[in-house]
């Protein structure tokens, strides 16, 4: 019986999200394909009807018979959306940066100033890691700014949002270019 199937199916799928123990939702996702082909056959529009075929052609539904997002596989992400994600990287990195830099000062043998000079020793490594710092920094800023433009309503049509991002990654270049070869 169809629904029989199809009931199985949810269940098996709805067990697979809940599970904590591994072995068992290791097990259960192996079962899910199949479940889900036999919730994919009633609803895929495949010319026999068959699980199988509903599977071949890529079409996964839930249970509701609505499609499933494709999620990440096939989505091309946007330019704004590529600089949001970016900001958010930028905060993340630097204070990761910081942790482990403090971290390090806490732990080191010599003073911050022996390192700068063994850096310099090695030719380009000095302005390779102070683009490393500016840069991130300059993109951060810049993108906090937008966003403190965005907070008062400013620049939320996709022109202005697609150049204030073209901003953000030309002045990162610039900026963080120009700090890397200042001398201190």
């Amino acid at each position: 019986d169809g629904s029989a199937t199809c009931g199985a199916a949810v269940m098996a799928l709805a067990a697979a999200a809940r599970v904590r123990s591994p072995v068992l939702a290791l097990a259960l996702s192996r079962a899910a394909p199949r479940a889900a082909a036999a919730v994919v056959a009633p609803h895929a529009g495949a010319r026999d009807g068959s699980a199988t075929e509903a599977a071949a052609a890529g079409l996964r539904r839930s249970a509701s018979g609505r499609p499933l997002s494709p999620h990440l596989t096939i989505y091309k992400f946007g330019q704004n959306a590529i600089t949001s994600i970016g900001f958010r990287a930028t905060g993340i990195v630097m204070t990761g940066g910081i942790f482990v830099g403090s971290l390090g000062a806490l732990l080191a043998s010599h003073p911050a100033a022996h390192y700068v000079e063994a850096f310099r020793t090695v030719p380009g490594l000095l302005p390779l890691i102070k683009f490393g710092i500016a840069a991130p920094l300059t993109y951060h800023y810049i993108g906090g700014l937008r966003h403190l433009g965005w907070d008062n309503l400013i620049g939320h049509d996709m022109a202005t949002a697609n150049t204030t991002g073209l901003i953000m990654m030309g002045s990162t270049l610039v900026v963080g270019g120009a700090l890397a070869f200042v001398q201190f």
